[in-house]
């Protein structure tokens, strides 16, 4: 038997079951669906976290309060919900940097200069929005230090990245990432940017790229971000009119430059696309040989991967939707159309939120939507069967039309798969 969903727990909290509850029973479920309603930017999720009042809640639940507080621009929640929080967590750069804020909007600008000076200049998004906020100018953070040929040298004669390196040549690469990390997890700054130089000169550029992210006080930041195949990106960025920093970022993010990286949803390679994807877009550009095993080849994964971006960009019309769209498979519904377009409105104002939103955060929204479709075509195609209709094409929420498979999505054979790439997300 399936359990209820949280649809049905509302009202059974809100209603006779809910008052028969002790009070702190009651909170404690309140702050569980206000957690769940954050995560999925329910409007109602901060009344529902004001019901958990009093209630223990983890720095988890108060994160989302503290984003569902920023939605609404409820500063002094935001203040509420970081107070709350462990001092641990207190003292990360987001939640310096937001508390710092929530103070300034409630005019408290000498609290809220002391928050930002706690991480302005460091090197993180966090620490340069703060440094924008007290009007300095961003720089490359000094040190900055490059590693000489005998520091390099040492490293490669180090046993555990020797042990790395000699799995890699086997093709054992989760082996070996695990070796490195083990032998790097206690060296010292000067240690780590040479064996990330080591690991850049092997092409392995996900291990370049970790290790330098783990220097506290000497950093390289052209380790740490590193640019290869930059040329081909450019060059389809001049192409496509798409921005060059958002390509490298995106495939920075997505595979670490990794030419063969497989994600456990199915996505391939540098730009991570779905087959289907990949498959769709080499027949719409006319790409001549293409087959399945060439997807992880750089130059055609990046050819199929930026065709698609400035396809999804054109139909949803703002990168943040588009960088959500990426992974999932091609033609997107009518409703997630019409959902793009509410978004897009949102995201023109001037709401402090984006700045500290992420990717996976804003593409929630649009899996749902596709959910829904998805769940809305079935019970059209059934309801149809029943009646005896023969289902015509058309468009997801067309008056007069019934609807086969996940709409214009996908195929009906390809539904259920869809689904569970939607849920994957990015």
């Amino acid at each position: 038997m399936r359990a209820p969903t949280s649809r049905a727990r509302l009202p059974a909290l809100g209603g006779d079951f809910g008052r028969r509850l002790p009070e702190a029973d009651r909170r404690y479920g309140w702050g569980l669906l206000a957690h769940l309603a954050a995560r999925r930017q329910h409007p109602q999720a901060l009344e529902w976290y004001r019901r958990a009042e009093g209630a223990p809640l983890t720095d988890d639940q108060l994160a989302w309060k503290a984003r569902a507080a920023l939605r609404a621009l409820d500063w002094q929640a935001v203040r509420d919900a970081v107070d709350a929080m462990s001092a641990a967590t207190r003292r990360e750069p987001v939640w310096s940097y937001w508390y710092g804020r929530a103070l300034a909007a409630q005019g408290v600008a000498d609290g809220a200069r002391a928050y930002y000076l706690r991480h302005a200049g460091e090197p993180h998004f966090y620490g340069i929005l703060a440094a924008e906020e007290l009007g300095y100018i961003p720089a490359p953070p000094e040190p900055f230090h490059v590693p000489a040929e005998e520091e390099v040298a040492a490293a490669a004669r180090n046993p555990g990245l020797a042990r790395a390196l000699a799995l890699y040549r086997l093709g054992l690469r989760g082996e070996a990432a695990r070796e490195w990390s083990f032998t790097v997890r206690a060296f010292a700054d000067e240690e780590l940017l040479a064996a990330a130089e080591l690991a850049r000169r092997y092409e392995l550029y996900d291990r370049a790229i970790n290790t330098a992210e783990r220097t506290v006080h000497r950093h390289n930041f052209r380790l740490r971000y590193l640019a290869p195949f930059a040329e081909m990106l450019r060059e389809r960025a001049r192409e496509y009119g798409l921005e060059e920093a958002w390509l490298l970022g995106l495939v920075r993010q997505e595979s670490r430059f990794v030419v063969n990286a497989r994600s456990s949803a199915g996505a391939q390679g540098l730009m991570q696309l779905m087959p289907a994807t990949a498959n769709w877009v080499a027949r719409r550009i006319g790409l001549a040989g293409y087959h399945a095993g060439r997807v992880n080849e750089p130059e055609t994964n990046i050819a199929l991967g930026t065709r698609y971006l400035k396809f999804v960009l054109d139909e949803l019309g703002h990168p943040v939707l588009a960088l959500a769209r990426l992974q999932r498979r091609p033609r997107p519904c009518a409703a997630l159309a019409r959902r793009a377009a509410a978004r897009r409105r949102d995201l023109r104002r001037n709401d402090p939120v984006q700045g500290d939103a992420r990717l996976r955060e804003e593409g929630d929204g649009e899996h749902d939507v596709l959910r829904a479709a998805l769940r809305r075509a079935r019970r059209s195609a059934q309801g149809a069967a029943r009646h005896g209709a023969r289902p015509q094409p058309g468009r997801a929420g067309e008056r007069g039309t019934a609807v086969t498979g996940p709409a214009r999505c996908e195929t009906a054979a390809s539904s259920s798969s869809a689904a569970r790439d939607s849920s994957a997300g990015t």
